[in-house]
């Protein structure tokens, strides 16, 4: 099949592939490592909204043989229909020796998790579920729910 246009919208990538539920060989924020970790004690700082972000710590500790790096990747999980089930807010490595634990902090935004309504964004979700993890859909990942605002 040869493509003479393509559309660009809210569906595409890894989006897309979530939407129509897709099993991709390598999801989104996946990389190769060398060694493995292990997350735990994960806090969320109560969210600024004026600021539109949410300070995200967790514990990451590096249970392998070898040296390496980890990227906390912080993901945003929505149930709406048509919008995105999950949205990367912020990421940070962090370089860890062979046993060692940290914790490690995101600035994680909010503007993900917003739409565009009339002239100004707006949160679309009053609860969002956030996940702390190596990769979308990382099965040693860490979640958390937390409200943003009251209920409409």
């Amino acid at each position: 099949m040869n493509a003479k246009t393509i559309k660009y919208d809210r569906w595409h990538g890894q989006h897309l592939l979530d939407k129509l539920g897709v099993e991709v060989a390598y999801p989104f924020g996946y990389g190769l490592l060398y060694t493995t970790f292990a997350l735990r004690d994960l806090r969320i700082d109560v969210p600024d909204l004026e600021k539109e972000e949410v300070q995200v710590s967790i514990g990451v500790k590096n249970t392998g043989d070898h040296d390496g790096r980890f990227i906390a990747q912080v993901y945003g999980l929505s149930d709406q229909v048509e919008f995105p089930q999950i949205a990367l807010l912020g990421f940070k490595p962090v370089d860890l020796s062979s046993g060692e634990h940290r914790t490690v902090t995101v600035s994680a935004s909010l503007r993900p998790l917003q739409r565009w309504v009339d002239v100004a964004f707006v949160l679309s979700i009053d609860d969002v579920t956030f996940e702390v993890a190596a990769f979308a859909g990382d099965p040693g990942a860490v979640r958390s729910t937390i409200k943003l605002r009251n209920g409409s």
